[in-house]
This record gives C-alpha cells, sequence and structure tokens, in this order.
C-alpha cells in the first residue's frame, strides 16, 4: 500500500496563530479583571507562543492531519481522529473538481449523487495524474474477463 502524509503547513500555522491569539486575549481580559491593567512582557509573549505552538501541534494532528493510503483493491483516509476505507469497484465514476484556491480533489462517485472527495491537493498529489490513476483503478475492478472481447453477431 502507498502511503502519503504530509504536514499542511498552511493549516498549522492557522490553529497556532488562533490559539497565540486566543491565549493572548484570555491573557489581557484575565489581568484587566485583576489588576484593572494588562501587562505584557517578550518573555509572556515568548511563554504564549510556546504554548500555542505545543497546543496546535496537538489540536492540528487531532484534527486536521490527512493521511491515504491507496492500493489496488482499496483506499483508506484518515483526517485527525476520522477514519474511512474503501474498495475502488464501490464507485462507477471519477472526476477532478477545482475547490478554488489553487487546491484540486478527486471526486469518486457511487451510481447516485453520493460522492466522496480525496483532497488531492493538500496530500502534495499531482492531480491530474492521481485522477487517471483512480480511472484505472475504478476501471480495472468493473471489467470482467469477457467484456473487452466481441462475439460475431449473424
Amino acid at each position: 500500500m502507498k502511503t502519503t502524509a504530509p504536514l499542511q503547513i498552511g493549516n498549522l500555522l492557522k490553529t497556532i496563530a488562533f490559539l497565540f491569539f486566543g491565549l493572548l486575549i484570555l491573557w489581557g481580559l484575565i489581568n484587566y479583571l485583576m489588576m484593572r491593567q494588562v501587562y505584557l512582557h517578550w518573555l509572556l509573549l515568548l511563554f504564549n507562543l510556546l504554548v500555542a505552538t505545543g497546543l496546535g501541534w496537538w489540536f492540528y494532528k487531532r484534527m486536521y492531519h490527512t493521511t491515504f493510503s491507496y492500493d489496488r483493491d482499496g483506499f483508506e483516509i484518515e483526517r485527525g481522529d476520522s477514519r474511512l476505507s474503501a474498495r475502488w469497484r464501490d464507485y462507477s465514476r471519477v472526476s477532478l473538481v477545482h475547490l478554488g484556491l489553487g487546491e484540486f480533489a478527486v471526486r469518486l462517485y457511487k451510481d447516485g449523487e453520493d460522492f466522496l472527495q480525496i483532497p488531492a491537493s493538500s496530500l502534495k498529489l499531482d492531480p491530474s495524474e492521481f485522477r487517471f490513476q483512480v480511472m484505472e483503478f475504478v476501471k480495472g475492478q468493473e471489467r470482467g474477463p469477457d467484456l473487452g472481447a466481441s462475439s460475431p453477431r449473424r
């Protein structure tokens, strides 16, 4: 099985920044309520940055980090604590979708309107090449032994 689990720096930095500014606001509110002034020092900012980095890493791994494993038979997507396993033969169509801001995903469609989205850009996969590879997996599973042969008609 091939596995890809790249670090998504954008999500990690957003999480750390959100926690850092949240900690600063919390510190300022607590200081103001207790002492009627806001005390800030560069050591306090460094401490908040270290705490935000540690909490941000934990939160990123728990909520955003995506791992994708696949082979000819099926695939497994793990995002944070959630996990999804499926087989290629469960899907009938494949498309490449532009999500905006340069992000692409490969969509796998079941017979109805149901679809599953694999975030190709976030996984640092070449979206177009990966789509064609997935098309081969889906097509390869559907092809039976007699589908390629034509029978003579009289």
